[in-house]
């Protein structure tokens, strides 16, 4: 949720300055290519594009999941427990 907060921070900072963004956004590129930054250089421009936007994606859903887990309070069972 810390990273959700932190986009809808620098979205809102927007009135003032692009700087609080742009880290965001850097921050986001990191995560999102931090483990093979070496096998980077032939994989084409549409699967950089999607890990990227996956990696924006991916904080949002979990943030959101664990909201509507935590208000609603149910709890589904594991299937391969049954």
């Amino acid at each position: 949720m810390a990273r959700c907060l932190a986009e809808v921070l620098a979205v809102l900072a927007l009135i003032y300055s692009p700087i609080p963004l742009l880290v965001v956004l850097s921050l986001e590129t990191y995560f999102a290519f931090r483990l093979d930054w070496r096998y980077l250089r032939g994989v084409p421009l549409r699967a950089l594009a999607a890990r990227l936007l996956f990696s924006l994606i991916v904080p949002w859903v979990v943030a959101w999941n664990q909201i509507v887990g935590g208000t609603t309070k149910a709890v589904a069972p594991n299937r391969q427990n049954a």
